[in-house]
């Protein structure tokens, strides 16, 4: 461990004279990038003594608690109700210079931060009718604002008292069942620690008469009550939703009476007569039955369980409980950071035997040669490149019937002087709508945009790159880490001299990670052998060693690597006079010792021959380390510190002019804080010390304060100033394209055009209204006039409002069809016709499956409908039907429906309270139900499509139910040929949360099964992940699956071990699947089915064997533990060893592979049985020629065979040219590779 660092202390001063010492902390937090209010530690805080001071200030006396940014958690603690963010956790009494999670959890996790949350649930007096899911709306408004949006953000832990324990719950679901954003969040959780916290209601009925007539009452305070329906069902989504995302929770319970509330003088205070306000059962949700290792008992009341004093150990087993989370150690009992132990080590590098190193010098006549070092562009290029990258430009719809050719033709604008001789930064500003983008990319698109830029005398080489932010995309398309990766990619793209400056980064790197690891270079390393050989140093031997070096070729496999690298370092030593242990160099056979004097030479010569072996080894070992490390740098994910690294290399180079011209579209929708972009885009335009890069910067973005405040000065348009012409023209062209002739409306035109103030999606709406009102209204001219103009005087000017007042429109009974098909189209990934739609919102309402009679006598009902029309009326206009495909009419439609507060802007709040389902919810079971048919459609028989798949697990990570009690009984024949039970339905599609109320309903189901590992295997090859594959075939195993039963799931699995990635090995992945099932298998020998081969006369065939024919080393090790026969035949007499070696063998032919597999099945009996002599002998001198000692099998008297002899069977080598059938199969490998 590194010695600690001495603490510093700091001075503050100027404090203004009311400030106390938390205010204080807050005020120079905010001062700090990184830093909270409880990183800072303020221990003194007075008034200044100069007497002159006006105002007095105060001055304080701070430390800081730890460095800014390097934690690695963050854990915010959420106080319960009507309590204070930073109160309710400390200790009675008139001292308050102690709280536990400031002052105690950082001394033993200090790499979490901790940050305290707050929020506002007064009972006396209130006038507040706010409930949990408005507390929860609010929470996640800050989590966004704070940065748990950026791809940088740490994973969170959370610490919840009481209320705040209830906020969390439904803060989750809620965020689990919104947009990205929201879900990107749900995704950093990792676990939380509930004190008190209510999940079958709390006893309030004191609290009910201190409210009296208050409207909290009938809202929170009902809520949390013991008579509350809202926090049982909030129970079972969440531990749904945090069972599917593995989160570990621990449940805090207290064991001590707590006084009620009471009416004392004027007022309330707790001094009633002493109750249970949580129990036990309601505080761990059942689980203190369930599962008592999740819960902590805590012999304090309500209130007191969270206010810990200082030395009180049960501060220990919290700190202990989020390391558990974490998965991290925590540290005890920290030691006094005075004292020093005097046998720490210098530094914090650990040493490892195989990589210390003797100091060797160079002597001065000798030249350092660096290692070989080789950095592939292409690789470098592969691993910074974002697929992402330009999916947002390419989404971007052209412009319509509008042109921006003006923003060129006009010079009040000014953008054309700007590209032909401007400086700095150029913003293009406008609201939401305005067609922002849209000019982006006709900027980036239009030819008379190279035109401007392009000046004819500059001999620089001009870049112009561009991105476009997309906050609805993934984390590349809206991060600084994404602009970076997108802007050195195009310049390397564009400039490939550049990629010096990336080399040259590489090389630094590649040096400092060595010399961590004290891996020294190959030069020294060689003079280290040929020193301990006593070889004499001279020109020849610097010539030799260099031609070494410069002879490595990193562009062979690891393995061929290492083994050239042995025989060049041999071939070195035996070429230079060793003196008196030339024999032993040269391995040569040694005759028969004469006497006993001979005896001992000889075998002080074999120990100095096997010394320089195995020095040479470690050398090869050290090689590949570095080696290692280069291929680490080159391939690993880029860090943030490494891109702005060598975007600053690249802005700062010498190797030619540049003039980089920055397009960047979106600002605003930088997930970060607006204020650190805009300052990254000044420094780069500013910055004095690029002498021969020159950057210019044109970007857009809604004309928010913070980019007013720093680009006021900067050139630019708001772009919704200059767009009532394009507005007027899409006006009065679609007006004339649609009625003939166009009536009343176009005197409303010039009105339309003044209130959309440039937002050409507002006016479209507008006109979507006005026209619906003219098809309407078959009346008098001035009638229809009335009309226009009353709904046009109702129309919101803000969209996000008119989206409202659109929902509000729509008649309150088709309220849930309305949010059925606005949440299927923001769930599907795809498109959908209108009457797959209707389709979705007839079985949204089914609690039971359909049968396939049902299901389409419940269609052809509809079929009298026009789908069209039902959809439209039902959208409210929010939608676009381009037939026959129905898609939402903007992304800021997309944004509207997946904000967590929709549900209820649709429902209204007591629907919305009840309604448990989402999109993903109707689109599973639609598409179970009519589902795209597969090519035997005609038979009756359907499959289910990856989409069902897909938005049935969906269906449970947001919701977190499962839908077993749909599809329980469900038996029809015309299903997938795969599916005879509801279980195999649930294996295939990777349904956790369905498994286990299956599980629930009947714990005999899974073990009775017989197929669900093949159904799993299915699953997989259609798209589900291998890491939830392997979750599924635990909670199988978990359950009592016999694996058994499944033998041709089981050789599924393991065919797909050497299957998936054939050129590159065991795949790691399904390796690990199917160790988690042999070693479920109550029977080692059952026989298993792999792929087909051609087999003589008889075609194709079916090979079958046992699990250890395909076991790599580390299933077969386990296999061979629990006593499975090393040599038992396959469907054709192989015994496992004769398998490996075969020519159809799965297996990879590796000779490090083989190497281990046989020398593994040896060691435990393993023999030939079809295996010849002859064979046996060619793959000994495959094996010696690859660089592996083969005496080790002779010493088990290798090779040798079964007694058993084996059947008659066509055999399936060859002997031609002495190669083995090992030889062979690597021959056909290294074809692949070329092809």
């Amino acid at each position: 461990m590194a010695l600690p660092d001495k603490i510093k202390v700091y001075r503050l001063r100027n404090l203004p004279g009311h400030v106390d010492r938390q205010s204080a902390a807050e005020l120079f937090s905010a001062c700090i990038d990184d830093a909270s209010p409880q990183d800072i530690r303020i221990s003194s805080l007075a008034y200044t003594v100069d007497p002159w001071a006006r105002p007095p200030t105060k001055i304080a006396t701070l430390t800081f608690e730890k460095v800014s940014g390097d934690h690695q958690y963050d854990c915010i603690a959420i106080s319960g109700l009507a309590s204070h963010p930073f109160g309710s956790w400390q200790p009675h009494g008139r001292n308050k210079s102690f709280m536990w999670i400031r002052d105690e959890l950082p001394q033993s996790l200090p790499t979490v931060r901790f940050i305290l949350y707050g929020y506002d649930t007064i009972l006396h007096p209130s006038k507040s009718f706010q409930r949990v899911p408005d507390l929860a709306n609010s929470f996640i408004d800050v989590l966004r604002a704070d940065g748990w949006t950026s791809p940088t953000a740490k994973p969170l832990l959370f610490l919840a008292h009481s209320l705040g324990g209830v906020l969390l719950k439904q803060t989750l679901l809620m965020l689990a069942g919104s947009g990205q954003q929201q879900v990107f969040i749900a995704n950093l959780i990792k676990g939380a620690i509930f004190f008190g916290v209510p999940s079958h209601g709390m006893a309030v009925n004191d609290i009910f008469t201190m409210l009296g007539d208050q409207p909290n009452k009938k809202a929170l305070i009902t809520d949390i009550s013991a008579e509350s329906n809202y926090l049982p069902q909030l129970e079972k989504q969440f531990s749904g939703v945090s069972f599917v995302r593995t989160m570990k929770m621990y449940w805090a319970y207290e064991t001590k009476m707590t006084p009620t509330v009471a009416s004392r003088g004027n007022g309330f205070s707790r001094s009633g007569p002493d109750t249970v306000l949580v129990t036990r059962n309601s505080a761990t949700g059942g689980r203190c039955i369930i599962d008592p290792s999740l819960t902590i008992q805590i012999d304090e009341n309500h209130s007191d369980m969270v206010k810990f004093s200082n030395g009180d150990h049960r501060m220990r087993i919290i700190a202990n409980r989020l390391a558990d989370i974490c998965g991290i150690s925590w540290i005890p009992q920290p030691p006094d950071s005075g004292t020093v132990s005097t046998n720490a080590p210098a530094n914090n590098t650990m040493q490892h035997p195989q990589n210390q190193q003797v100091i060797i010098g160079l002597s001065r006549s000798q030249v350092l040669i660096e290692d070989p070092i080789f950095w592939d562009d292409e690789t470098v290029l592969k691993s910074l490149h974002a697929p992402e990258r330009d999916v947002r430009l390419q989404q971007i719809d052209p412009r319509a019937s509008y042109t921006f050719d003006w923003v060129y033709d006009k010079a009040s604008i000014g953008l054309s002087q700007w590209l032909q001789r401007g400086q700095g930064i150029f913003w293009i500003s406008g609201k939401p709508g305005s067609g922002k983008s849209t000019m982006m990319k006709f900027i980036h698109s239009d030819q008379r945009t190279s035109e401007f830029l392009h000046n004819w005398k500059s001999r620089a080489q001009q870049i112009m790159v561009s991105f476009f932010f997309h906050h609805r995309g993934n984390a590349t398309q809206k991060s600084f880490e994404g602009l970076l990766r997108s802007i050195i990619s195009q310049l390397l793209e564009a400039e490939p001299l550049l990629f010096q400056v990336i080399r040259s980064m590489f090389d630094e790197e590649y040096h400092k990670r060595v010399n961590m690891k004290g891996l020294g270079s190959l030069q020294l390393d060689i003079l280290g052998l040929t020193r301990s050989c006593k070889i004499e140093e001279d020109a020849r031997l610097d010539h030799a060693i260099e031609n070494v070096i410069r002879s490595e070729d990193l562009h062979t496999s690891p393995h061929q690597a290492a083994v050239n690298l042995d025989s060049k370092l041999h071939l070195l030593i035996k070429s230079r006079e060793v003196q008196s242990h030339r024999t032993a160099v040269n391995h040569q056979l040694l005759p028969e010792p004469a006497n006993q004097q001979d005896l001992q030479r000889q075998e002080q010569e074999q120990s100095f021959a096997d010394t320089i072996d195995e020095n040479i080894k470690k050398i090869v070992q050290r090689q590949q380390s570095r080696i290692n490390i280069q291929t680490a740098i080159q391939n690993e994910e880029w860090s943030r510190s490494r891109l702005e690294d060598a975007l600053l290399r690249i802005c700062s180079q010498s190797l030619l002019d540049l003039d980089l011209i920055f397009l960047l579209d979106a600002l605003d929708e930088y997930d970060g804080r607006p204020e650190f972009i805009s300052g990254f885009l000044k420094d780069l335009v500013q910055d004095t010390s690029f002498s021969q890069t020159h950057i210019r910067i044109l970007f857009s973005s809604r004309h928010w304060n913070v980019f007013q405040s720093e680009f006021e000065a900067c050139p630019g348009f708001k772009i919704h100033e200059h767009t009532g012409g394009d507005i007027r023209d899409y006006c009065i062209t679609s007006i004339c394209d649609t009625f003939q002739p166009p009536g009343s409306l176009l005197q409303f035109v010039e009105e339309i055009v003044a209130r959309s103030s440039g937002v050409f999606l507002w006016v479209r709406l507008v006109l979507h209204d006005l026209f619906r009102i003219m098809e309407e209204h078959d009346h008098t001219r001035g009638q229809v006039e009335d009309y226009l103009r009353e709904a046009l005087d109702s129309l919101p000017d803000e969209l996000e409002e008119y989206y409202g007042a659109i929902i509000d429109r729509i008649p309150f009974a088709t309220r849930w069809d309305t949010y059925v098909v606005l949440e299927s189209l923001a769930r599907y990934r795809g498109y959908l016709t209108a009457d797959q739609l209707c389709g979705i919102v007839t079985c949204s309402t089914s609690k039971a499956c359909y049968s396939y009679d049902q299901w389409l006598q419940v269609r052809m009902l509809h079929d009298n409908l026009s789908p069209e029309h039902f959809i439209r009326n039902v959208s409210g206009g929010l939608v676009d039907i381009v037939h026959p495909n129905v898609q939402l009419m903007h992304q800021t439609v997309k944004d509207f429906i997946e904000a967590p507060q929709f549900r209820q802007l649709v429902l209204g709040r007591n629907r919305a309270n009840i309604t448990e389902e989402n999109g993903h919810s109707f689109l599973a079971k639609f598409l179970y139900l009519d589902g795209l048919p597969d090519i035997e459609m005609y038979t009756g028989r359907r499959a289910l499509t990856p989409s069902f798949t897909f938005h049935a697990r969906e269906a449970e990570r947001t919701t977190g139910l499962s839908q077993y009690n749909y599809f329980a009984h469900v038996q029809d024949p015309w299903r997938n040929k795969w599916q005879s039970s509801q279980l195999d339905l649930a294996a295939f599609a990777g349904l956790q949360l369905f498994l286990e109320d299956a599980h629930k309903e009947n714990s005999s189901a899974i073990p009775d099964s017989t197929i669900l590992i093949s159904s799993l295997e299915d699953g997989m090859d259609d798209g589900l992940l291998l890491k939830d594959g392997r979750k599924i075939a635990r909670s199988l195993l978990s359950k009592g699956f016999v694996v058994d039963k499944d033998p041709g799931g089981l050789g599924q699995i393991m065919s797909k071990i050497w299957t998936r990635n054939p050129l590159h090995g065991p795949d790691e992945d399904y390796t690990n699947l199917a160790s988690d099932l042999v070693n479920h298998l109550k029977a080692t020998e059952i026989r298993i089915d792999w792929d087909t081969d051609h087999t003589g006369e008889h075609g194709l065939v079916k090979y079958y064997g046992k699990p250890l024919h395909l076991s790599p080393p580390n299933v077969a090790a386990g296999l061979l533990e629990r006593g499975a026969d090393p040599n038992a035949p396959d469907s054709i007499g192989r015994s496992p060893l004769d398998y490996i070696l075969s020519e159809g063998s799965l297996h990879t032919c590796d000779p490090a592979h083989l190497y281990k597999m046989s020398l593994l099945l040896i060691k435990h009996g393993g023999l030939l049985r079809i295996t010849k002599r002859d064979e046996w002998l060619i793959y000994l001198h495959h094996l010696e020629k690859n660089g592996f000692k083969t005496q080790i099998f002779q010493d088990f008297s290798f090779p040798a065979w079964c007694d058993v002899p084996a059947p008659h069977i066509e055999r399936k080598y060859s002997r031609r040219r002495g190669t083995s059938r090992v030889e062979r199969r690597e021959q056909r490998a290294r074809v692949k590779r070329r092809r």
